[in-house]
């Protein structure tokens, strides 16, 4: 990473099937400190916005772990962990996790069809919803929509799916263009301006949410006060209330009235396994089983920048830096790596990994 970075406490996360979580020194590739999962391999890893805590998805448990920060030498710092609580309730693989802003809760989502609202210090879930009220269905990915109210997931049958946290209700839900083609991942607009969906076969959807969903940071700003719950959970602001005038659940797919089809395309001619839009909203990439990482112009309609080439097996996961500078992306090659984008050159390796690396999480804000 960049030489200005290298003083600032930069966490940066690997995990795998090899079950050991890897703490790195971001600049040199240097592995600080590890931490070994024994009840399985890691799924997903989310930091929290204040680095206090890593959350990681097993299966089928979540591991949180608290994390101090050390100096090490006379610049750098390094996280070790001083104790782990451990989650239960989830039944199959977790696949996604995360924590709000406020880091009064934790989110998940799993292969068992349900996602959970948790309280990180008590380990308890306080908030639970099926995706499919009728059958199992599973969930492959999950994100905290910007207004800190909904979760945006996709599933194996083709469905996104939003669920409202204040009311426990899926609000929404709808399969792009009506198929039934398993997503792979979902990523919002930081101001929730566009959602992106990547599918089994390589094809991305780019959306527009309706005027009542795209709001700005500054909105939701405040909307702890309005609790619901013991968890501070603010109001929706997504739900369109003409889009569903019973301002009932849609347990069946409703008609997209939410989200306004902007742009289709093929990025990948194989499964697209992540796709991450950059924290300055400018850079979609999407990394894929044909070991490659594409960089697309959110802002030009989605046009193809580069080719990120490096890589010699399966590319699982990527986490850009909060400057949008850099990427790291993780692959079942055993290695991990940290890009420039400007150059499309990768810059350094985390190796040394006994098997494949499949998630990544990297927390640089300073």
């Amino acid at each position: 990473m960049a030489q200005d970075i290298q003083q600032e406490a930069v966490l940066l996360c690997t995990g795998g099937y090899d079950r050991i979580i890897k703490f790195w020194d971001a600049a040199t590739g240097i592995c600080n400190s590890e931490l070994v999962v024994q009840e399985s391999q890691i799924n997903c890893l989310g930091i929290s916005p204040d680095k206090s805590q890593l959350a990681a998805g097993c299966n089928p448990v979540i591991k949180i772990s608290t994390l101090d920060k050390n100096r090490k030498r006379s610049f750098f710092f390094f996280f070790v962990c001083s104790k782990t609580l451990t989650l239960e309730g989830h039944t199959n693989n977790i696949v996604s996790l995360g924590y709000p802003k406020n880091q009064k809760w934790l989110f998940s989502a799993s292969e068992d069809g349900t996602m959970k609202i948790w309280d990180p210090r008590t380990g308890v879930s306080s908030l639970e919803r099926q995706v499919n009220e009728h059958k199992r269905v599973m969930i492959s990915d999950a994100i905290l929509h910007p207004n800190q109210g909904e979760i945006l997931c996709g599933d194996e049958k083709g469905t996104v799916s939003v669920w409202d946290l204040s009311a426990n209700k899926i609000r929404v839900k709808f399969q792009p263009e009506g198929k039934a083609v398993p997503i792979r991942s979902i990523s919002m607009h930081s101001l929730a301006k566009v959602l992106v969906v990547a599918t089994h076969k390589g094809v991305c959807y780019a959306y527009k949410p309706s005027d009542g969903s795209s709001g700005s940071e500054d909105e939701s700003k405040g909307l702890g006060d309005n609790v619901k719950t013991s968890l501070n959970m603010p109001k929706s602001l997504t739900v369109n209330v003409n889009a569903n005038p019973s301002n009932k659940s849609n347990d069946k797919d409703s008609s997209n009235d939410m989200f306004t089809l902007l742009h289709k395309w093929q990025s990948h001619d194989s499964y697209v396994l992540k796709s991450v839009l950059s924290p300055d909203n400018k850079i979609l990439a999407t990394a894929s089983s044909d070991t490659t990482i594409k960089l697309w112009n959110a802002e030009k309609n989605f046009e193809f920048i580069k080719t990120l080439k490096g890589h010699q097996m399966w590319v699982w996961d990527l986490a850009f830096s909060a400057d949008s500078a850099y990427i790291v992306s993780v692959s079942s090659d055993r290695t991990a790596r940290l890009w420039n984008i400007k150059s499309g050159t990768s810059i350094v390796e985390y190796g040394n990994n006994k098997k494949a690396v499949t998630c990544v999480a990297l927390n640089d804000a300073t």
